[in-house]
């Protein structure tokens, strides 16, 4: 597997330009470079992509491109880490913007990421201004690493499939990176026993799409809905997969290729037991 990895961090230099025209440039030259991964992606894919690039009219003193080698050196590193430990087949494209999108920056400590289902490449918008951007992105681009090798053996619609599949993902991160784990995932017994009463948002959705309209993703999976915790279907999905791995005798690489309907259907008897 060969890897590329693509920044675009030139423009913050340009004085006297708008957010509007930063964040088009950043845009259009991502757009000219990887021309035939947006004539593949879906609209949602491009609306997350757009999202994560807005930039202010003032970036921060401390600039990203002091540390453009460095960020292009950890994501390299990651990147072998994790094909050591699950090889994937084809090349891997990662493009990595600047991002200062007020919605995630503090809560992702800076790094943000997502993998289109297209499979083959890893959307990185980073902000070094924050102390633990390093470990931030080494687990970022582990966790979509993981979503790049499902995305390219097998299908990704159903709520079963991405409650599975992000839990697998922040395992694999736990596994090939350790360090201190994301905070979805850090649940007391109390906070694990809410969650799972939670389950009733997802039990009726196991097999329907969630990227149809009006499905419910971002009410219950995301934790939109005001009766609804945030992150839901990140903690649900960690917790699942923390019990199978736990007590199904599989390791991570094993439950990384077993059906996710068999992981839901083994835990839905597990939590009754």
């Amino acid at each position: 597997m060969n890897i590329s990895v693509s920044t675009y961090f030139d423009h913050l230099s340009i004085p006297n330009l708008s957010s509007d025209k930063k964040s088009e440039i950043v845009r259009q030259q991502v757009l000219k470079d990887f021309k035939d991964v947006f004539h593949q992606i879906g609209d949602e894919e491009k609306e997350i992509f757009e999202n994560i690039t807005l930039l202010p009219d003032k970036i921060p003193s401390h600039s990203l491109l002091e540390d453009e080698k460095e960020i292009q050196s950890i994501i390299r590193h990651t990147v072998s880490i994790c094909n050591n430990a699950l090889p994937r087949i084809t090349d891997l494209h990662v493009i990595v913007t600047p991002t200062f999108y007020s919605g995630y920056i503090q809560e992702m400590d800076g790094v943000m990421g997502f993998a289109p289902r297209l499979g083959s490449v890893i959307f990185i918008a980073i902000n070094t201004s924050l102390p633990d951007w390093r470990h931030a992105l080494q687990s970022t681009v582990a966790h979509e690493y993981h979503h790049t090798v499902i995305h390219e053996n097998q299908d990704w619609d159903t709520f079963q499939d991405i409650l599975v599949y992000e839990g697998l993902a922040e395992h694999f991160r736990n596994e090939v990176i350790g360090g201190a784990p994301s905070k979805w995932t850090v649940l007391n017994k109390t906070e694990r026993e809410k969650l799972i009463q939670c389950w009733h948002y997802f039990e009726n959705r196991l097999e329907k799409s969630a990227f149809e309209e009006n499905s419910g993703y971002y009410e219950y999976f995301i934790g939109e809905d005001n009766n609804v915790p945030y992150q839901l279907g990140y903690s649900l999905g960690y917790i699942i997969v923390d019990d199978f791995l736990r007590e199904s005798g599989h390791n991570i690489i094993a439950a990384t290729h077993t059906d996710p309907y068999i992981i839901i259907d083994w835990w839905n008897t597990y939590k009754n037991s």
